[in-house]
């Protein structure tokens, strides 16, 4: 070893200290020059790190990638065989290399040099002859934001894989397509469903159920917000809604009764708006009540025309005490209704919005009475083209088929 590489076992600025969980990073010190790669090395070790591998061009650097991916690679410009332009264009053009740092040693202050290094793909420059704090500081700026990026990574994979857990989920709590059709063939209904949530996770959540005497029962809720929070809210108003899927209580009663129990379990400012239905065959006829939910879309027989059905009534959750009243309408064989997410009727935002109730009600008009309830549906989502919608989007199409039977 040279007495200029001798002195620097005791030169290594004490100033420069990395964090442990960098200690292990992996380093490939490309150079021609050993006497360079030594010292190089010796810093390197002398700073805590300890996985540090050598190349004396670009093609030993090449299989030394291969055999173990580093997490950083210190390149000399002018080499034999390859030299280090080249061995930066062959690691940016590998996806699996592409993201690694290369700090390139150069001596050149000239511009044109230095642009052409940054043009084939470096991640920054160590000036030769190389000062220690300079290298050593370079170094660890990138494998610290390396580390970081790292972590953010694993996070947002490891958020992802738990969002779509929720997501089936939640997505498990309405009705499969297996229990809708039982209630299609038990009532000669036809019935078209779809949800969209406008962020992996949404707010919105409806059920369907077969009642005693002979009915069907649906509810529609709508929670305020997105994501993670609106989702929970969804699994909570299942758990409550359960007990009113046996109760044979009026609708209102029963609307009102959630809105005490989520009044208290909901966090100050969250609310949802929710539509209770229940179609009685044997009266020929639904019972409708709303918590500020979108206007019902129906049409009472097969000869009449969708109308849109207003009904008042205060978000759940919003205040103790709020009263909610029923509303009845003539619900004959032939007859069809549409229940949706304000989504429906806010894309684009108003007063921009493809729909409003009363031209949704002329839409369903013009596709005839003979539509099926998935055709109808498919249409409608259609002529939302080209708007994405921004809130969840839920469409709940029912076809009453008895008169056909």
């Amino acid at each position: 070893m040279s007495e200029a590489l001798a002195r620097l076992r005791d030169d290594v600025p004490p100033s420069v200290t990395i964090n442990p969980e960098l200690a292990g990073a992996r380093i490939l010190v490309v150079d021609d020059s050993a006497t360079v790669r030594k010292m190089i090395v010796l810093y390197l070790k002398r700073c805590g790190f300890s996985a540090i591998a050598e190349a004396k061009n670009g093609v030993e650097a090449c299989g030394a990638i291969e055999q173990q991916l580093p997490d950083l690679i210190v390149t000399d410009i002018s080499m034999p065989e390859m030299d280090g332009l080249e061995l930066i264009r062959r690691v940016r053009c590998n996806p699996q290399w592409a993201t690694i740092p290369i700090l390139v040693e150069t001596g050149s202050t000239a511009h044109e040099d230095r642009g052409r290094i940054f043009a084939v793909g470096a991640t920054d420059l160590i000036s030769k002859p190389i000062d220690p704090r300079e290298m050593l500081g370079r170094i660890k700026v990138h494998l610290e934001q390396q580390h970081l990026v790292r972590k953010l990574y694993e996070y947002q994979y490891a958020m992802a894989a738990d969002i779509e857990l929720a997501r089936e989920m939640q997505e498990s709590l309405m009705p499969t397509r297996e229990e809708i059709a039982a209630i299609e063939e038990k009532y000669g209904l036809d019935i078209a469903t779809s949800y969209k949530a406008s962020a992996g996770l949404g707010g919105d959540l409806w059920t369907l159920s077969a009642t005693d005497p002979g009915g069907v029962l649906l509810w529609m809720v709508d929670f305020a917000g997105h994501g993670i929070s609106a989702a929970l809210n969804t699994f909570r108003f299942q758990a409550l809604i359960r007990s009113e899927r046996q109760n044979t209580r009026q609708l209102s009663e029963a609307m009102a009764a959630l809105n005490e129990q989520l009044t208290t379990l909901l966090p100050v400012g969250q609310f949802a708006t929710v539509l209770g239905l229940r179609i009685l065959f044997d009266e020929n006829c639904i019972e409708v009540v709303s918590a500020a939910a979108p206007p019902l879309v129906l049409r009472s027989g097969r000869t009449g025309y969708f109308q849109a059905i207003e009904a008042p009534g205060l978000p759940v959750g919003f205040v103790r005490g709020a009263t909610y009243s029923l509303a009845r309408y003539p619900f004959p064989p032939g007859s069809a209704l549409l229940a949706y997410s304000d989504a429906l009727v806010e894309t684009p935002f108003p007063p921009e919005s493809r729909f409003t109730p009363e031209s949704l009600a002329r839409a369903l008009d013009r596709l005839g009475p003979t539509a099926g309830a998935s055709e109808i549906q498919a249409r409608l989502l259609k002529m939302l083209f080209p708007y994405t919608p921004q809130d969840d989007l839920t469409t709940i199409m029912i076809c009453d088929r008895r008169d056909e039977q």
